[in-house]
């Protein structure tokens, strides 16, 4: 047996204990014995977001990681053909193959024209009203 070492500020100190950290593997086996990529889907309204994470086989892609996730069961009111979809708020297509860790992102539609938004709010910090 090994003597443990003596810390000497403090001689009656106990010795630190050391701990060993393996790393995680990159990949984990899913059905039917293929390689799988850990990726979240995610998508938000204006009071709810969701962030789904799951396990997707390699080569998949945009659209198969969304429908693995059941987050179109959730939000019916997601339409892929209209919506706009991405990867950490980079626009993509929906057939664009995902890697390692990616964050897809479902965008909802844009409500209100920005220009219209700015020019209001720009009028109500001044006071006018514009046309």
């Amino acid at each position: 047996m090994r003597a443990a070492a003596v810390n000497p500020i403090k001689p009656d100190a106990r010795p630190a204990r050391t701990r060993t950290v393996r790393p995680k593997p990159a990949h984990n086996i899913i059905h039917g014995g293929s390689l799988a990529m850990h990726v979240g889907v995610s998508y938000g309204q204006s009071f709810r977001q969701v962030w789904i994470k799951l396990d997707v086989p390699d080569g998949s892609t945009v659209g198969e990681a969304i429908v693995r996730s059941g987050i179109l069961q959730k939000f019916p009111e997601i339409d892929l053909n209209t919506q706009k979809v991405g990867i950490f708020g980079k626009i993509t297509k929906l057939d664009a193959l995902l890697e390692e860790g990616a964050r897809v992102e479902i965008y909802r539609p844009i409500t209100a024209d920005p220009e219209e938004v700015e020019r209001r709010d720009r009028d109500k910090a001044t006071g006018e009203i514009s046309k």
